[in-house]
């Protein structure tokens, strides 16, 4: 009797445990905020679910791995790369749209982790392929038109006040998460914030001044888009630059084809070289070139505190994981206060 009834509590759970395994991989995946480049729409210790039925689950290209997780496992690798699956896309419910917040693996890392191991990131896609692309002084523009600006966005400023001494409890009633001294008498700062926070302590009588911070070409980590000399953007002003898309043909220029060698050369898998300003692709001399992908251009809600594709490019439609639907969990920064559980965030909707 016992036997029986542990065959069957066994069954129960492997069943279980199989039907999860087809969730996570089909159908939903859950996911930790790990950093501040989303801070105003998603907070570092938000734990979200991440929808694959929208953009159509992607089927695993290394599907020999420990199940539930990811690349590691007690600091062992988990996962078998001598066995590799062609990329392969279900049917979802809809192509990613413009702001929409995704998930997807780290371009960065595709030459030495296959795609699906790649570590994920966390981004609002605010381009799409085919899309002409430009930043002009923070506002991003599509084609010419004027995209549709979050609220939560936040930029860095300076604030200054009369004289009046501020501390941390002032930038904690107003909800301002990053904020750090510029002298020792606490009149002023940096402060990073969006545009409705700003309004409503720019009319304190004792503030004096808060101006937007500019970050020059040099100030962060060097774009890729400007190894060369003749592209002088930065994180407010960056563009116009045509986004790559599935069939699209673009002519090779010594300049354009610093825009679009990565995709050509390591996502696309192309042999390149570069001989007096002729371009070799695959051997043979060219000054065009047709996409095999669509790629997306995506941007932190945290402009001046994220990594992005102003720093390391595109992201190809093969490391897209899926789209961000809402919180179900989140904790305070460390742990930080008794209840560090952020209640009025549990089961939002991610805009």
């Amino acid at each position: 009797m016992i036997k029986k009834e542990i065959k069957e509590w066994g069954q129960a759970v492997g069943i279980a445990l199989i039907i999860l395994l087809f969730c996570t991989s089909f159908i939903f995946q859950k996911f930790k905020i790990p950093s501040l480049s989303m801070e105003g729409s998603l907070l570092k210790g938000d734990y979200i679910f991440v929808s694959k039925l929208h953009y159509g689950a992607r089927l695993p290209i290394t599907p020999i791995a420990v199940p539930f997780t990811h690349n590691e496992i007690f600091g062992l690798k988990s996962y078998f790369d001598g066995f590799t699956l062609p990329y392969f896309r279900m049917p979802g419910f809809t192509k990613v749209n413009h702001n929409d917040v995704v998930v997807f693996n780290n371009p960065n890392q595709n030459k030495i982790t296959p795609t699906d191991r790649s570590d994920y990131f966390i981004k609002r896609a605010v381009a799409l392929p085919g899309d002409t692309f430009q930043i002009i002084n923070k506002l991003c523009f599509i084609n010419g038109k004027l995209l549709r600006q979050v609220e939560s966005l936040q930029h860095t400023y300076k604030l200054y006040t009369d004289g009046t001494s501020l501390d941390a409890s002032f930038f904690e009633e107003y909800k301002i998460k990053e904020w750090s001294f510029l002298n020792d008498k606490g009149t002023k700062f940096q402060i990073t914030s969006n545009d409705q926070i700003i309004e409503n302590i720019i009319g304190l009588k004792f503030v004096e001044k808060i101006s937007p911070v500019r970050f020059h070409k040099g100030m962060v980590p060097k774009p890729i888009f400007t190894s060369n000399y003749n592209f002088e953007w930065d994180l407010d002003n960056f563009g116009p630059i045509v986004i790559p898309k599935k069939g699209q043909t673009v002519k090779l220029s010594a300049e354009s084809f610093n825009l679009y060698r990565r995709v050509i050369e390591d996502y696309e898998e192309n042999k390149v070289e570069v001989f007096n300003n002729i371009i070799q692709i695959n051997g043979e001399d060219t000054s065009e070139y047709t996409f095999n992908l669509d790629y997306y251009f995506v941007l932190g809600d945290n402009r001046h505190n994220s990594e992005d594709s102003r720093i390391w490019g595109f992201v190809p439609e093969d490391h897209i994981v899926g789209k961000a639907s809402f919180i179900f969990f989140s904790l305070k920064k460390d742990n930080e206060g008794v209840l560090p559980i952020r209640w009025t965030r549990l089961f939002k909707f991610i805009d």
